[in-house]
């Protein structure tokens, strides 16, 4: 039973990841048709932040430090800042599929970037699961690619693989940072920090005169705060 409990957490962890993580991917392809890229992704994330650590202080747990706010906006911007903002500006344009599945070798660029920087050489086993994973990608996009090449710009596909590979090196880089004792905690000011910093990046790239009542339909509505709730909040 000991050893029953962690097992249930990490399927548990693995079906938020799978299922709502992955379904964040069309309800961002949804909001983007009509809300502007950078805001959507920003306000999803700084609100969602916001709320975490709310709770968290109603709990008794305490702010992060200063070294703490300062590993966790450097994860915030490269991770939810660049990462999230890199999909959300592609799937504007690409369909939601092909972008999930361009992020989807964000864990082989973490394995790279581990090997470049840090000398951890993969296994054998490891190598041979990168290669599959690139060739399978490509298969997938190329032609013939199932799922359409004609549907995915070489531009669209750079940008998503950049904000891949930023959410990749951020994760290295603050692997071994000063993090709050608080999980959860250390979560929330990485989405404040991302979130702030994606509406700074909608404002110079002028996109808030856009932002009106007028975009606020039930579907908008709907989609956003399904990203706040349980894509950032649960999944994140």
């Amino acid at each position: 039973m000991i050893a029953a409990a962690p097992a249930a957490r990490l399927a548990v962890a693995h079906a938020a990841v799978w299922l709502i993580w992955g379904s964040t991917y069309l309800g961002v392809r949804v909001l983007v048709q009509t809300v502007p890229p950078f805001f959507g992704m920003g306000s999803r994330f700084l609100v969602a932040g916001i709320i975490v650590l709310l709770f968290l202080r109603a709990r008794g747990v305490a702010y992060p430090e200063s070294a703490e706010w300062r590993a966790a906006l450097i994860g915030g911007v490269m991770m939810v800042a660049a990462g999230n903002g890199a999909v959300a500006y592609t799937e504007q344009t690409v369909p939601s599929n092909l972008v999930a599945l361009t992020v989807a070798l964000m864990p082989a660029w973490m394995i790279l970037f581990d090997w470049f920087l840090n000398g951890v050489i993969p296994r054998r086993t490891t190598l041979i699961g990168l290669v599959l994973g690139f060739a399978g990608v490509a298969v997938l996009i190329g032609p013939p690619g199932v799922l359409g090449a004609a549907e995915i710009s070489l531009v669209g596909a750079a940008t998503v693989t950049a904000g891949s590979m930023s959410w990749a090196l951020g994760s290295i880089l603050t692997r071994r940072a000063a993090r709050p004792r608080s999980v959860m905690m250390g979560t929330a000011a990485q989405m404040i920090s991302g979130g702030a910093a994606l509406l700074l990046v909608s404002s110079f790239a002028g996109e808030l005169p856009a932002v009106t009542t007028s975009l606020l339909t039930p579907t908008v509505v709907l989609v956003w705060l399904y990203l706040v709730l349980a894509g950032s909040i649960v999944a994140y």
